[in-house]
C-alpha cells in the first residue's frame, strides 16, 4: 500500500511504499494512474492525497518514482 506522495524541488513526484510487497511494486509499475486535483490513485489502491504544492495542469508531463 502507498502512504504518501511528496515532491521534490525539481518537480517529480515520490510516491511512498508502506511495503514491499509484489501488489504494491505491480501496482506502480503496471496500474493505471488517475489523477484528479487532490489525489491519486495507482492500480486498484485508496487514493493518496497530493502534495499542495504540487499544480495539475493539462499537457503536463508528471515524473513519478517509487520510494
Amino acid at each position: 500500500m502507498f502512504t504518501k506522495i511528496t515532491l521534490d524541488s525539481d518537480g517529480v513526484l515520490y510516491v511512498h511504499a508502506g511495503d514491499t510487497s509484489l501488489a504494491t511494486t505491480k501496482a506502480f509499475t503496471h496500474g493505471g494512474i488517475v489523477f484528479d486535483p487532490d489525489s491519486v490513485t495507482v492500480g486498484k489502491m485508496p487514493a493518496i492525497p497530493l502534495p499542495s504544492d504540487f499544480k495539475l495542469e493539462a499537457g503536463k508531463t508528471v515524473f513519478m518514482q517509487l520510494t
